[in-house]
């Protein structure tokens, strides 16, 4: 064997060698490993340079609301009117946001517009209304205990992700948004 073929067969040798030690040694991609902080995290609106965080509710007009959260506490959420910025009254949270060209980039800029504060009892759920949802596992350290897990895990959910007592019934507009 001539000395190429030595460089060829030892280069595939390493290749392959550092190949299987790399497999060997990375976590299973068919687990996502469970990680906790270090320290508490701190409740709170994330800054809304970072994330836009909304939040709808029906008003006394039976009009579905949309509002920039800007605030909470144990009982109520602060936010603005997506109105107040050029948004529209649509129902849907994304065809409200659409046309608004500029949010405020800071908290500190939103003092000029007027706020809603409203009980966290009145908000309307933020995820689907159907009765098939996807769960995740494990998000949360309790979650990990209880399903005896280390790693995260999706899995099919069936039944309604809010209790439905807690909605209001009382318009053919929220009935119809329930039955989807």
């Amino acid at each position: 064997m001539g000395r190429l073929g030595k460089i060829v067969i030892g280069g595939t040798t390493i290749l392959v060698v550092g190949t299987f030690l790399a497999w060997v040694t990375s976590p299973d991609p068919r687990t996502n490993p469970a990680t906790f902080e270090d320290d508490p995290l701190v409740e709170g609106v994330a800054p809304v340079d970072q994330a836009v965080t909304l939040a709808q509710f029906t008003d006394s007009a039976g009009s579905v609301r949309t509002i920039l959260v800007t605030d909470f506490d144990e009982s109520d959420i602060t936010g603005i009117d997506l109105m107040a910025f050029g948004g529209t009254d649509s129902p849907d949270p994304f065809e409200a946001l659409a046309p608004i060209d500029d949010l405020p980039q800071s908290f500190d800029e939103v003092g000029a517009y007027p706020s809603t504060s409203v009980p966290m009892t009145d908000l309307l759920p933020s995820g689907s209304l159907g009765d098939r949802h996807i769960g995740t596992g494990t998000n949360f350290p309790e979650h990990a205990e209880e399903a005896n897990s280390g790693s995260v895990f999706s899995f099919p959910k069936f039944g309604t992700a809010t209790p439905r007592a807690n909605l209001d019934y009382s318009s053919a507009r929220n009935l119809a948004r329930l039955r989807g």
